[in-house]
């Protein structure tokens, strides 16, 4: 029976999706053991220094989620090269791995092959530990501070990566056409497939 895990820890390439204002560290925690840092912001500062920001999104995640995938889609594919050619196991984090990240992920995954059913569900469980990683994070900054009547925000609800996920089923050639459209070859692709696979 084969055994799954790290082959070792910590990681050896971190992709930092936090804006520049976010990250207030000099250095990533990590580059100091060895790990090469790939800093991709997903959100410009000004989306995160105010909750505030949030309420231009009529569709709640889904807009969110959505408007992420529309602006920063290079930043996608930098993420798809990173992950698909980094040394040692690959981080990919923001702040609450929750939207970025989750997107993110659901993109990795994707391209994989993972089942749609799979990749939902997996965005789905990170409900279970946000109440408190948004209790940390409002500790170190009222940005993380979310206004009344958009609860939502601090969820995690299947519609709302299911609205990426048929963004990019609509794209044709599927979500492989789509990153491909952003910028990312095909063997960057395939890279990461037989990376996925071999692990």
């Amino acid at each position: 029976m084969r055994q799954w895990g790290l082959p070792a820890w910590p990681a050896g390439t971190v992709v930092d999706l936090r804006s520049t204002v976010e990250c207030v560290e000099a250095e990533h925690p990590l580059a100091s053991h060895g790990a090469t840092v790939h800093r991709l912001p997903l959100m410009a500062d000004e989306d995160i220094t105010g909750a505030g920001h949030i309420t231009q999104y009529r569709d709640g995640l889904a807009g969110l989620y959505r408007s992420m995938v529309t602006d920063a889609g290079a930043r996608f594919a930098d993420l798809l090269r990173a992950a698909a050619d980094g040394d040692g196991p690959v981080l990919v984090h923001c702040a609450a791995g929750k939207d970025r990240t989750g997107v993110s992920v659901a993109m990795l995954l994707s391209l994989a092959g993972v089942d749609r059913a799979a990749v939902v569900a997996d965005y789905v469980r990170t409900e279970a530990d946000l109440p408190a990683v948004m209790e940390r994070l409002r500790g170190h900054s009222p940005a993380y501070a979310v206004p009344e009547g958009l609860e939502e925000f601090m969820g995690s609800p299947a519609h709302a990566i299911e609205a990426v996920l048929d963004l990019w089923d609509a794209h044709p050639g599927g979500v492989r056409g789509w990153i491909g459209a952003q910028g990312a070859d095909e063997a960057v692709i395939e890279r990461w497939i037989t990376r996925v696979r071999e692990s």
